[in-house]
């Protein structure tokens, strides 16, 4: 489930891209999180070039594209 995207606005304000899989629970550490993030519209990817997991607010995302499809929000 590697996407090439997605693309979302940021906090900032800036646009950014994003290289992430959806399910990844390798590289965990600790334990739960202390809120439900799809409760709060939060979708957890873990990021590819980074090693690192993110939080992507789904009101803020703009495209998406898994494998050759991309996907355009409104």
């Amino acid at each position: 489930k590697v996407t090439d995207g997605p693309y979302f606005i940021k906090k900032d304000g800036t646009t950014r891209v994003m290289n992430a899989r959806l399910g990844v629970k390798a590289y965990l550490k600790g334990g739960e999180l202390p809120y439900d993030p799809e409760s709060k519209g939060l979708i957890p990817v873990y990021d590819v070039k980074t090693g690192d997991y993110r939080m992507i607010n789904i009101n803020t995302l703009t495209s998406l594209k898994i494998g050759n499809n991309t996907y355009t929000i409104q």
